[in-house]
């Protein structure tokens, strides 16, 4: 019996390295950058009109590999995630300061072609700072063009920050390895969630679906409502309050369960005026579309 233990626990061990050196290769390609630096200073960027927009068939914008192929920061690894991006405060002091990366974000704005509005672009590290990224390495930002839908009121407001925080409790729970994150990311942020935890996608049994309703249909000003979306695991979820004056747009992930909460302050709205709010749902290049309302009271 003390033998099948032992077995038991080797074979367990053999596993778990196993599975941990299959992720470390899958996120082998992905170069190192000089990591985190008490004093930055500004980067070259590619040359005007070098980088080309790529998009996924729900038309999420995803980066030119050749350009921004991420890069990661080498003080961050498995063995020290506790103490590194699974600490309260640690992105906030590895961050670069704005007077750096508002000239780099102008210029890689060149780079890709980029000719909207840069308040509504993010200037965003393909390999989160929360989950290892380089800092300032330039392989590892670009200006990331605003999803469909966007409400240009709303500024920097996209998908991809809801499912990084999602990967971030994934890694820092341990439920994923920091490479397989770090690699599904760099090769589809919008799907990267799906591959690790194997969620169904859009792709699998039946079309990609959606509902929505609201916790409350006549809210009083000064309250909030949330918005309750049915949908698969893991879809990236974007919903619109249609007010009288103005869209208000926020965006969300489906949890293990397909379900998402999008919470709306409403203010002041206008009383009596029924606000419709569309909901846009993708995962994998199947979307979807649903909606609901409520009337400020």
């Amino acid at each position: 019996m003390r033998g099948r233990r032992v077995t038991a626990v080797l074979g367990a061990t053999v596993a778990a390295l196993l599975v941990l050196g299959a992720a470390a290769a899958a996120a082998s390609h992905i170069p190192y950058g000089p990591g985190p630096r008490s004093h930055y200073t500004v980067q070259a960027q590619p040359a005007a009109g070098r980088c080309h927009y790529r998009s996924t068939p729900a038309h999420q914008p995803l980066p030119d590999p050749s350009c921004t192929p991420g890069a990661l920061n080498p003080k961050v690894t498995q063995a020290t995630i506790t103490s590194t991006i699974c600490r309260s405060g640690y992105t906030s002091q590895i961050r670069p300061p704005e007077s750096v990366t508002g000239p780099e974000k102008v210029a890689n704005a060149r780079s890709y072609g980029y000719r909207g509005s840069l308040g509504v672009a993010e200037y965003d590290h393909l390999v989160p700072l929360e989950l290892g990224g380089d800092p300032n390495d330039p392989r590892n930002l670009w200006v990331e063009p605003p999803s469909p839908g966007h409400n240009p009121a709303s500024g920097v407001n996209n998908p991809k920050d809801a499912i990084e925080g999602q990967a971030r409790s994934l890694v820092c729970s341990h439920t994923v390895a920091l490479a397989r994150m770090q690699a599904a990311l760099v090769s589809n942020w919008t799907t990267a969630i799906a591959v690790v935890t194997h969620a169904p996608t859009g792709g699998g049994r039946g079309p990609l679906s959606c509902a929505a309703r609201t916790s409350n249909a006549r809210p009083a000003q000064n309250t909030t409502v949330d918005v309750f979306v049915a949908t698969k695991p893991a879809a990236a979820v974007t919903a619109a309050a249609h007010y009288k004056t103005r869209i208000t747009t926020h965006a969300g992930v489906a949890g293990p369960t397909g379900a998402a909460t999008v919470a709306f302050f409403i203010s002041r709205a206008t009383k009596g005026y029924k606000v419709q709010v569309s909901v846009h749902v993708a995962l994998a290049g199947a979307s979807a579309n649903c909606a609901t309302s409520f009337t400020p009271q």
